[in-house]
């Protein structure tokens, strides 16, 4: 509790006004659904990207050459020249007549609207769940520094800027965001998760063999390192990147009743990152302290795919009920994803427990990394303090 006061104390102000800021810009140029969907895909690629440049510039360039202090210092400057930079492009917007905006060929309800907006909150949670877990899985064969964590989250982001964008173009060629393509998208995401799940027992050789192609130089293991989270995280992270400038259109654009008042698109925006944020918060506090240490991470990427596919059923029934196509769908990818999970075939601790950077010259020899870990048999492993060394040790017992 003391550790989320201090948090909060420190950041509560500058992340308000930070989640303000997207459904200020979209709203403020956007006067009809269509246009809202092409401003929020380019919004959301442009913030995304820069979040790319920061992970990448502030992992690896300012924090070795300025420090912690500095690098923030720099943080709040590039704040002061976005808003200097804001003021000085402001001018009135011209609103379109009504005979040239496009209209919205699917209405919705204010039901419906609310409905977008829990499901938006169950994928703000699943990313997070996402976000807690991959880390975490890939932490041990690419190694733990602050440059894997920062190339682990560039990855992340990189895909949602990429989907973000591929949204703002597809959107242009006069496609239209509805419920369905919300549904669809939330089966691909599952679909793509279960591919990286498959995938995982095989990355400790994918990354063995970059290593050992690439050479022994600093770039190299960079490189080597980069493509192994584009592999496991790229699919996911793009459809991701695709979904949220797609909901965002789709609830601003239902219909209300005539006695409300009609929101601006600030507020829709606003309303929609926030009810993705809440989702994100309680799957940190939820999965965090709860899910990760009682069912592991490769158990709760596997949770979190399997709530991507209930949105898509519902989204699908409540779109059209008597379509049972897609729930023959659902029912296919959670049982491949229930099999994947506890299935013994696709996650080895022997291969979880294998650092492939730390150990992968160790024996310059043509054994694959699965052949390294087969003789030995993982009975027992633990985190442990031992007083008497300043440090966290871990302690294994193998066979």
């Amino acid at each position: 509790m003391l550790r989320f006061l201090g948090a909060a104390l420190v950041l509560a102000l500058p992340t308000v006004l930070m989640g303000g800021t997207l459904p200020v810009l979209v709203g403020g140029v956007a006067r009809d659904v269509r246009q809202l969907g092409i401003r929020a895909g380019r919004f959301y690629a442009v913030n995304t990207a820069g979040a790319v440049a920061g992970t990448i510039g502030a992992g690896f360039f300012l924090i070795p050459w300025m420090g912690l202090r500095l690098t923030f210092i720099t943080a709040v400057l590039l704040n002061v020249i976005a808003g200097l930079l804001a003021q000085r492009i402001a001018r009135p917007i011209t609103v379109a007549s009504e005979d040239v905006l496009p209209k919205r060929a699917e209405s919705a309800n204010v039901q419906s609207s609310a409905l977008y907006m829990v499901c938006l909150s169950a994928v703000g949670a699943t990313a997070i769940a996402y976000d807690l877990s991959w880390p975490r899985l890939l932490a041990t064969p690419l190694g733990s520094s602050t440059n894997a964590f920062s190339l682990m989250l560039g990855v992340f982001l990189l895909g949602i800027a990429i989907g973000s964008a591929l949204f703002e173009s597809w959107l242009r060629k006069k496609h239209k965001a509805t419920a369905g393509v919300f549904a669809v998208t939330e089966f691909a995401i599952a679909a793509a998760v279960l591919f990286s799940l498959w995938i995982y027992r095989e990355i400790p050789d994918v990354l063995l063999f970059l290593l050992r192609n690439f050479g022994d130089k600093f770039r190299s293991l960079l490189a080597a390192q980069a493509l192994t989270c584009a592999l496991a995280l790229l699919p996911a992270t793009i459809l991701f990147g695709f979904n949220f400038p797609a909901v965002l259109a789709l609830a601003s654009g239902s219909k209300r009743p005539s006695t409300e008042k009609e929101r601006s698109f600030s507020s829709s925006v606003g309303r929609a990152a926030a009810a993705n944020t809440v989702g994100a918060i309680l799957a940190a506090i939820v999965g965090g302290f709860f899910l990760l240490p009682w069912m592991g991470s490769f158990r709760l990427v596997a949770l979190a795919a399997s709530v991507n596919v209930a949105i898509g059923v519902v989204l699908s029934l409540n779109a059209n009920s008597r379509n049972w196509r897609p729930v023959a769908v659902a029912a296919l990818l959670l049982a491949a994803i229930g099999w994947t999970a506890w299935s013994p075939t696709f996650f080895s601790n022997a291969s979880a427990a294998f650092g492939v950077v730390l150990y992968g010259g160790y024996h310059n020899s043509a054994l694959t990394a699965r052949e390294w870990q087969t003789p030995r048999t993982l009975y027992f492993s633990r985190m442990a303090f031992t007083p008497r060394l300043p440090s966290r040790v871990l302690k294994i017992t193998s066979h």
